[in-house]
């Protein structure tokens, strides 16, 4: 491995600032035992060995030192370290001693930063939050019963209305409770979908509600009040009408059936007509004087006439429209057609 790997390599660890020490101590452990240089660490050098093996020892010992010192803080250092540079296995201890104790001190500390812990909008950076106090309650001794720390870290953000639901959902699978870092990878996992969500492009027909039908209940999503729901997964902010009012498309107008023209077309089961002649005699003119459809005016219609012959009043029944017939109670008269004049 060259050094600048090696420098790399050091660089991916995080600086012990005398509050992360469990994340600390275990990306520290995995680095220093790829390097060989775990051992010097946590065992010191065994009496009556060879010249040469002790020259190893302190040769090992110096370079983890030299990878340790590069990843703390300047407050660390000076509490710390200090002027103990060259022996690695006391400096190790030393560090586990000052932050991963089990003194009332450091037991203190990380239980109050449990309670301090709050969740503020970003669920991936409340879990990063909580998995690390977790491994803090770990390293100095505290064993909280899993539900127990589980409904702690679901409390938190019960005053969100974006999680309320699916928080609820949580707290009611017994089994799921019992297992703090599984209640963390579901939000997490809540927090990926809900990303996705806002990228995945969805048609623009579905730009005000979205239904989520996985699960044991059919959860119904709405866009409204001007804003974008950002558990809608069937389109984006950028597509959504609430938001965006111009790009909802018009309205179409329902086709209405026009009226009736009761004027044009009557269905009169019974009505009274008046048949009368005309000089010459080749038309005659039916006049509607009353209707069951409430025809307060009488129609006319107009009827060919081929006789020069004058008829009588006459009683007919009269449909006119879609069911054309002229049905004559007195004489009959043939007349070949019916028009509206």
């Amino acid at each position: 491995m060259t050094n600048t790997n090696s420098e790399k390599d050091v660089l991916t660890i995080p600086v012990l600032d005398g509050t992360n020490y469990s994340e600390w101590r275990v990306r520290m452990t995995i680095l220093l035992r790829s390097k060989e240089l775990l051992d010097v660490c946590e065992k010191e050098p065994e009496p009556g060995v060879s010249a040469s093996a002790t020259n190893r020892w302190t040769k090992a010992s110096y370079d983890a030192v030299n990878i340790i010192t590069a990843r703390v803080s300047h407050k660390v250092f000076i509490e710390v370290i200090k002027l103990n540079t060259t022996n690695s296995y006391l400096l190790w201890t030393k560090l586990k001693d000052k932050y991963a104790s089990k003194k009332a001190t450091n037991r203190g500390r990380v239980w109050m930063d449990l309670l301090r812990s709050s969740y503020q909008g970003n669920i991936q950076q409340y879990v990063t939050q909580s998995r690390k106090i977790i491994l803090e309650l770990e390293s100095v001794g505290i064993l909280l019963a899993p539900d127990l720390l589980s409904f702690t870290i679901l409390g938190k953000l019960m005053g969100d209305p974006k999680v309320h639901q699916y928080v609820e959902l949580l707290t009611l699978n017994e089994d799921l409770v019992g297992n703090p870092d599984e209640v963390l990878s579901k939000l997490e996992d809540f927090h990926n979908n809900s990303i996705l969500q806002e990228l995945q492009p969805n048609p623009l027909a579905s730009a005000l509600i979205s239904e989520n039908n996985s699960g044991p209940f059919k959860i119904t999503h709405y866009c409204a009040n001007g804003k974008h729901n950002t558990k809608c997964t069937n389109h984006t902010r950028g597509e959504c009408y609430a938001e965006n009012p111009h790009l909802r498309p018009p309205r179409r107008e329902k086709r209405r059936r026009p009226p009736p023209n009761h004027n044009a077309l009557a269905h009169v089961s019974t009505a009274q007509a008046l048949v009368t002649a005309r000089e010459p005699v080749t038309t005659m003119a039916i006049h509607l004087l009353g209707s069951p459809y409430g025809i307060s005016s009488h129609g006319s219609f107009m009827a060919n006439w081929p006789y020069p012959s004058p008829v009588a009043n006459m009683a007919t029944s009269v449909s006119y429209g879609p069911f054309m017939a002229i049905c004559v109670l007195g004489p009959s008269w043939p007349f070949t057609s019916i028009q509206n004049p």
